[in-house]
């Protein structure tokens, strides 16, 4: 008997070592001091003061609301505010640091992994190696697109680093904006999409566009993945 549980036990300990290096940190930062509850999934955190850190998330995209508590005043009893409520990619085995500002709008700032992976000898993935702590690797990848003779080359790259690395809204449309021709930038911004950390934050691409067809067409398209 004493043996089966410490087989169970060390069975145990086995997992959760393999899974914890899997599993990610969520950092999060209120534009106010005060009381928050955040759900994720089915899990919900109580937190007082500025900020919040939550460990061993699982992975992947993930539902998040930010809810508010206010405090009761002689004219207004305490009541609860959604300041926040949308889809968040937590990439695996790392470290996200996320902003919530006044407009509750919520920011990716910053990403950590916790295992560096070293550079490949690939010109792709060395300028997209951990680029969120690191600018000059998002630059060196900026390089890369740009120095391509044809839209069809950037768009081939750009793919590449959104297949094998989690980017922003903001430097999604970075990258478009190093296309010459307005379909490719459609073609780049549709194939991003659901590969882009800050879903909530994706109309900000728009101002990459310079027709409204093509803000359209974007728009048809997002619409597919919340029906």
């Amino acid at each position: 008997m004493k043996k089966l549980i410490t087989t169970i036990l060390i069975c145990s300990l086995f997992l959760l070592f393999t899974d914890s290096s899997k599993a990610s940190v969520l950092k999060l930062r209120y534009f106010e001091f005060g009381k928050y509850t955040v759900k994720i999934g089915s899990s919900a955190y109580i937190s007082s003061g500025s900020s919040i850190i939550i460990h061993n998330l699982v992975p992947g995209k993930k539902y998040m609301k930010i809810i508010r508590h206010h405090k009761p005043t002689p004219l207004h009893p305490s009541f609860k505010e959604v300041v926040f409520s949308g889809i968040i990619n937590i990439p695996e085995g790392a470290k996200v640091t996320a902003n919530l500002n006044r407009h509750y709008g919520l920011n990716i700032t910053r990403i950590i992994f916790f295992n560096t992976v070293p550079a490949s000898v690939h010109n792709v993935n060395q300028a997209v190696h951990h680029h969120h702590n690191q600018p000059d690797g998002f630059m060196s990848l900026k390089r890369t697109i740009a120095n391509a003779s044809f839209d069809s080359d950037k768009l081939r790259i750009a793919k590449q680093a959104s297949i094998n690395h989690s980017l922003s809204s903001k430097q999604v449309r970075e990258i478009m904006e190093l296309f010459s021709f307005e379909s490719t930038k459609l073609k780049y911004a549709k194939f991003a999409y659901s590969r882009v950390l800050d879903p909530q934050n994706y109309f900000i691409v728009n101002n990459a566009f310079t027709f409204s067809s093509s803000i359209r067409s974007l728009d048809r398209y997002m619409q597919k993945f919340q029906m």
